[in-house]
């Protein structure tokens, strides 16, 4: 069944075959815009609790607003490097997306 949702989600897996040549285009078109933009990625405790968010990606636009490079800013944490997020409310409002 699950393979069959795939299949269909994916037309004749075109997506999939195109690879490294979509990911290099997706990577471009991020990189091309001029707003910031982040894929986090949720880090949970034993319970499920999100305890924290890891960055998985980001634009040269979100790297130029933080100040660092894309490789100073990918696995690492966001409370790490902005525990103010807790205080000001924004670390709730992030898990609630």
């Amino acid at each position: 069944m699950g393979d069959e949702l795939l299949q269909q989600s994916l037309p004749e897996q075109g997506l999939i075959q195109q690879g490294p040549a979509l990911e290099r285009r997706l990577r471009a078109t991020l990189d091309s815009l001029l707003d910031p933009h982040i894929l986090l990625v949720a880090v949970r405790d034993s319970a499920g609790e999100v305890v924290d968010f890891e960055y998985a990606d980001a634009n040269a636009a979100a790297c130029a607003y933080n100040g660092r490079t894309r490789e100073d800013l990918i696995g690492r944490r966001l409370l790490d490097l902005l525990p103010a997020h807790v205080s000001s409310g924004l670390f709730e409002m992030y898990k609630n997306v």
